[in-house]
């Protein structure tokens, strides 16, 4: 009786391993070919001053510290993000951009890239073209033009928030969101929203045009009252 007992036995304990070792080894393999392990948020310059009318406000220290911030408030809106890149800016970009996302281009996954803004040594602003003919631009100092770049991660980072919602990328109600996304998140203070910048003629970059810019003041007061609305 004894024996066959423990032959009973055995052979459950047999078969228990068997059947253990078939899950073990389903698992390895759908680990191994559906599971990819997730890739912490990289950041990345391949900026290189080759044009000295351009220059990066911005650091990899500014792009960390402003990430961390990011996480420690809403951290599930990095998440899907790939890489963050100060970079280049390409020849087909309007110099009035300074920021990009895009979510299908890199087979790691979505990214976002900071560009460089012109540069004008002889008053040290920073600066975007506020005329079409870009002789009058918007110029700002190193700081504010550092919190604008900053300001334009955070709404890079709210058209992925967006696009992970509704995969929409376009349209003002989009940019909007984008907007409200970067200042909700109170991490620096954008300076078009102080109207801390001065316009200035490019062929006189040391004339300051307050005019000019107490009408760029109404016309962004117009354009963020409409979007509050």
């Amino acid at each position: 009786m004894m024996i066959e007992v423990f032959l009973w036995l055995f052979d459950h304990y047999i078969i228990h391993l068997l059947l253990l070792g078939i899950v073990i080894a389903e698992i390895r393999y759908f680990k191994k070919r559906y599971w990819r392990p997730r890739k912490p948020l990289e950041l990345a310059s391949t900026y290189t001053q080759n044009d000295k009318a351009f220059r990066m406000p911005l650091t990899l220290e500014d792009v960390s510290w402003y990430v961390g911030e990011v996480k420690r408030i809403d951290p599930k809106a990095l998440k899907g993000i790939s890489k963050i890149i100060l970079s280049n800016r390409d020849d087909h970009l309007n110099m009035n951009i300074m920021g990009e996302y895009s979510p299908n281009n890199d087979p790691s996954g979505p990214v976002i890239r900071l560009f460089p803004m012109e540069y004008h040594p002889v008053n040290g602003k920073y600066s975007y073209n506020y005329s079409d003919l870009g002789m009058l631009k918007v110029g700002y100092n190193r700081k504010d033009a550092r919190d604008l770049l900053l300001s334009t991660l955070g709404h890079e980072i709210g058209h992925h928030v967006k696009y992970k919602e509704t995969k929409e990328l376009y349209g003002d109600k989009v940019e909007a969101f984008c907007d409200q996304f970067s200042s909700a998140l109170g991490i620096t203070v954008d300076p078009e929203t102080t109207f801390s910048f001065e316009i200035f003629h490019i062929d006189e970059p040391s004339l300051y045009i307050e005019e000019l810019k107490d009408d760029l003041i109404k016309d962004l007061q117009k354009v963020k009252k409409r979007i509050a609305h």
